[in-house]
């Protein structure tokens, strides 16, 4: 796992962080220790920038309908143990 120069933060600690990273819910020293982070490992960043545009590219999908019960937590499940390198990981939540 690759550690940046400040802040401590790895690899794990921002796949576990991802969905809270990219919805605004980290404090801001974390926030900027994430981002440097990100700036020094190109397989986070582009862990990071998957997402971002899945969701970006599902915002235009949607068509006022809610998804089936369940199906969001099994694609967040998905991409977790997809960017986890196919361990099994906690079960994000919908």
């Amino acid at each position: 796992m690759k550690k940046s120069r400040t802040g401590g933060i790895n690899c794990e600690q921002v796949r576990e962080e991802a969905y809270r990273l990219l919805d605004g819910k980290i404090p801001p020293a974390k926030r900027r220790a994430m981002k440097y982070h990100l700036t020094t490992c190109a397989p986070c960043f582009s862990q990071i920038e998957f997402i971002r545009l899945m969701r970006f590219s599902l915002r235009g999908c949607v068509c006022g309908e809610r998804c089936p019960g369940g199906l969001v937590g099994r694609i967040r499940a998905a991409i977790a143990s997809r960017m986890s390198g196919g361990r099994k990981v906690q079960r994000a939540k919908a």
